[in-house]
């Protein structure tokens, strides 16, 4: 493969050059580029990519917004370089291509000739004779192996060094070679709900994590399969059109923009009112210290289903409610995020004041369990919608009149006054809706107590049959729940079922929270 070099030069600055051989070249804004083109608005983060291939190099526009073109001519999917080309990304940065051929130069081979001693007497007489009419070139005689095996022996060499650098290209040069497809949701969609994010993966060995960016800004990431995540509309600002994309990122940190990518819109999300967009509980940002375990050999079997009903029937002792396969998924894809190992020793510290605070309440202490787990992991330092294990806003807990005289929101960090203050909110929270009702109790969760009342009187009012209120999805997609309301239900679930199946879930260390009270 001949080295090629690459003459950058950005609008207003100086030309920089880059030579390379047989590697994978990306350009773009982002700072993990071969090639960073930071100071041109114009150009991607990842914007093209040069590959060698076939003997030659490849460039191909990778989705940009701008496009690549080639001596003028845009690029559709890719186009071969020659030397002496010229790439324009963005339409602003020019790259000159320089191809540096790779000369051989062809060996002399010396040949003679092995002959009798008489004739080679004769020989020598007949060239001495003759030498006036013709230049001789003198070939020494020598002794050692036979021409034909030398010849034999570098040829073998050539062809074992052939086969070894072909399975070396095989295993190694094509690099990760894995590709992923959204399959939903699907371009030209309007979300107004909390929609997992599906995805065909081929050639997966190779991939250390999926990135998936919005408007090319890092949203969410997946580690393994299926790499599903969810997409909160609440998230991102609604009326206008979004390009969802996907990267992959391979073990030795190189990333590949796919060449797929959705157009989306979002409907108006009615984030309640504490403005925290669901991103903020519970999330990676909380709990950096602790890194999920692989998914368990059965992931794939884990009915989350049957253990959400078997869930909602410890809190409620009631049965029949729905589980739809889209709430089903995203509780599946926030389990992963609770799948932290050691959570039920965390728990352990704070038992006694759990389970006293609650039973005093006259609520199930599983309940304070799994709302501190879905909000904090039960980390008191976490950081998001409130302050401590409940996540309690302060300025809910002072308006409503849970903090005594003097106290500051350092009572909300104390393991016995953080747990009596949860356990009279939630009691509070809980009591507003009927007992059958707490999914929508967990979803307002948070919120002011007024504010809990309007939510319960619009429930009432769009669905009168309490059977009816027990299909959570439907009223989501009536409007009655919506944004980070559904993520704190979500979140409850994912968190109650790893805490009380912890073993299902790869957690083999770790006992289940009715273990605890």
């Amino acid at each position: 493969m001949s080295k090629a070099k690459l003459i950058v030069i950005q609008p207003g600055g100086s030309a920089q050059e880059l030579e390379f051989q047989g590697q994978v070249v990306s350009i773009g804004r982002a700072l993990d580029n071969t090639v960073v083109v930071e100071s041109d608005s114009n150009v991607s983060r990842y914007h093209a990519e040069i590959v060698a291939r076939d003997g030659g190099y490849w460039v191909s526009d990778l989705g940009s917004s701008n496009g690549t073109s080639v001596n003028g001519q845009a690029i559709e999917l890719e186009q071969r370089l020659k030397d002496g080309d010229s790439i324009s990304v963005g339409g602003t940065t020019t790259i000159e291509f320089r191809l540096e051929q790779t000369r051989q130069q062809p060996e002399e081979i010396e040949e003679y000739e092995e002959e009798e001693p008489a004739a080679r007497s004769t020989a020598t007489t007949q060239a001495r004779s003759s030498a006036a009419r013709a230049p001789r070139v003198n070939v020494p005689v020598r002794s050692g192996p036979s021409p034909l095996l030398i010849i034999a022996a570098v040829g073998g060499g050539l062809i074992i060094t052939a086969i070894v650098a072909f399975l070396l290209i095989s295993k190694f040069g094509g690099g990760c070679r894995a590709t992923v497809r959204v399959v939903s949701p699907q371009s030209g969609e309007t979300l107004r709900m909390p929609t997992v994010i599906r995805i065909e993966a081929e050639e997966t060995k190779c991939i250390d994590r999926v990135v998936y960016q919005m408007d090319g800004h890092e949203f969410a990431t997946a580690e393994a399969a299926p790499y599903e995540v969810v997409l909160d509309p609440a998230q991102f600002s609604s009326g206008e059109n979004h390009m969802l994309s996907v990267v992959v990122e391979d073990q030795e940190g190189n990333k590949k923009v796919q060449g797929d990518t959705v157009l989306l819109a979002f409907a108006s999300s009615g984030v309640g009112s504490s403005g925290q967009n669901a991103g903020t509980q519970g999330g990676a940002t909380q709990q950096a210290e602790q890194t999920p375990p692989p998914p368990p050999p059965n992931a794939g079997s884990i009915d989350i289903g049957a253990m959400s009903e078997r869930l909602a029937a410890q809190v409620t002792s009631k049965s029949g409610y729905v589980f739809t396969r889209d709430f089903e998924d995203l509780i599946r894809v926030r389990t992963n995020e609770y799948r932290v190992s050691g959570f039920d020793e965390r728990a352990r510290r704070y038992r006694r004041e759990i389970n006293k605070a609650f039973h005093d309440q006259g609520i199930d202490p599983l309940v304070g369990y799994v709302l501190a787990m879905s909000r904090s992991k039960f980390n008191e330092n976490a950081t998001g919608e409130g302050v401590g294990l409940w996540q309690l806003p302060i300025s809910v807990v002072r308006d409503q009149g849970y903090l005594a005289a003097g106290e500051t929101e350092a009572a909300l960090k104390d393991p016995k006054r953080s747990a009596e203050i949860a356990a009279a909110y939630t009691k509070a929270v809980f009591s507003t809706f009927d007992p059958d009702d707490f999914m929508y109790a967990i979803a307002c969760y948070g919120m002011p107590l007024n504010q809990v009342g309007q939510v319960r009187t619009q429930l009432a009012t769009s669905a009168p049959d309490p059977m009816a209120r027990r299909d959570f999805m439907k009223m989501v997609k009536s409007g009655v729940i919506k944004g980070e309301q559904v993520d704190r239900v979500v979140r409850f679930f994912a968190a109650g079922i790893v805490g009380e199946n912890p073993q299902a879930f790869g957690l083999s260390g770790s006992q289940p929270f009715d273990s605890l009270f």
